[in-house]
């Protein structure tokens, strides 16, 4: 039985977070020997831009997933808050499949649901309607923008961001337990998810679960499914 390794919000930066990129290339080699799978729940990288500058920086670490797929390992990703600009065709050159934004997985004998988790933070109403509006505009000025300019709106997007995010408070990032039990209504018995950053294993009295993965810092955080049992395990 294959093991399966979840990750999420390692928010990769080559240039500004080198460290993060180090130890996520050594993190695919450990999966590697594991022979394991991987599922990537959002904000792999810090942004996502479709452009030249942003294809060049971040070919190795595809490439990296893509030695790890040729290997033999089924290698999955779905967009975050961060990311939500990648496109399946292009990912699809390194073996690496793009989930949709709340994706089914059958996995040893648990019907799972992965999704990044921006979704679940329903009380966030503000960044919802952003969400709704803007990440369309976003996805039709992509393609048109100079590359250059395209990453220096998405740099000034992320730090207003981070300003806003630090004054919020903390009950917009919870997740909406209304939701989550609509979703193990519908048959699932555990949800995977990123964004809040509070990693966590929530057992449910019916027997579901809700993991929250760890956000990737100066040592590396994932979910390791494994004989059937799921743990939250550190990789430094």
């Amino acid at each position: 039985m294959s093991k399966s390794f979840f990750i999420s919000d390692l928010h990769l930066d080559t240039a500004q977070k080198p460290h993060i990129t180090s130890l996520f290339l050594s993190f695919l080699e450990f999966v590697g020997q594991q022979a394991g799978n991987l599922y990537i729940v959002g904000d792999l990288f810090d942004y996502w831009t479709n452009n030249r500058i942003t294809f060049q920086k971040n070919r190795p670490i595809l490439e990296a997933l893509g030695q790890l797929q040729q290997a033999g390992s089924q290698i999955g990703l779905q967009w975050g808050n961060r990311d939500f600009l990648l496109k399946a065709n292009y990912l699809a050159q390194f073996g690496i499949t793009l989930y949709p934004e709340i994706h089914s997985l059958q996995l040893q004998e648990h019907r799972i649901l992965i999704t990044h988790g921006h979704s679940l933070c329903t009380a966030d109403t503000g960044f919802q309607r952003y969400r709704r509006l803007w990440w369309k505009i976003f996805r039709l000025f992509s393609p048109l923008a100079p590359g250059g300019i395209e990453n220096y709106v998405a740099r000034k997007i992320r730090q207003k961001s981070q300003q806003k995010v630090a004054k919020l408070d903390a009950s917009k990032f919870c997740l909406s337990e209304k939701l989550i039990k609509q979703y193990f209504n519908q048959g699932f018995d555990t949800i995977i998810c990123g964004h809040t950053h509070q990693p966590a294993i929530k057992i449910y009295p019916t027997d579901n679960r809700l993991i929250v993965l760890p956000v990737w810092n100066e040592q590396g955080g994932y979910c390791l499914l494994e004989g059937g049992e799921f743990r939250l395990l550190t990789y430094t």
